[in-house]
C-alpha cells in the first residue's frame, strides 16, 4: 500500500510523538527533546529547525537541524528519525 509522506514545521501538539519515535530509535534519551525544542516552539526559528514527516496526521519521523554559523543559509542536518514500524 502506498501513503503519501508530508513534511511539516513541528508544532507543540508534535512532542508526544517526536519523543515516542526517539525513544524507539534509541538516538538519545527522550527527556532531552523537550529543552531541546523549546526555543523553535517559543518562536526562535533563527538556530534550529524542527521538521515531522507525516502520513495522514500521524507523526512517523522526525528531523532537527542547526543553522552553520560562519555560513549563509546552510543547515547541517544532527537527527533524522524514521518509526520503526514504518521502515522498509
Amino acid at each position: 500500500m502506498n501513503h503519501k509522506i508530508s513534511i511539516a514545521l513541528a508544532a507543540d501538539a508534535d512532542l508526544s510523538a517526536i519523543q515516542r519515535i526517539i525513544e524507539r530509535t534509541a538516538l538519545l534519551d527522550p527527556a532531552m527533546v523537550p529543552p531541546m525544542m523549546a526555543p523553535w516552539l517559543d518562536g526562535d526559528e533563527a538556530e534550529a529547525l524542527w521538521l515531522t514527516a507525516r502520513v495522514d496526521a500521524e507523526v512517523i519521523g522526525v528531523i532537527y537541524a542547526r543553522a552553520e554559523p560562519v555560513t549563509n543559509g546552510c543547515w547541517n542536518v544532527l537527527m533524522m528519525a524514521i518509526d520503526p514500524d514504518v521502515q522498509g
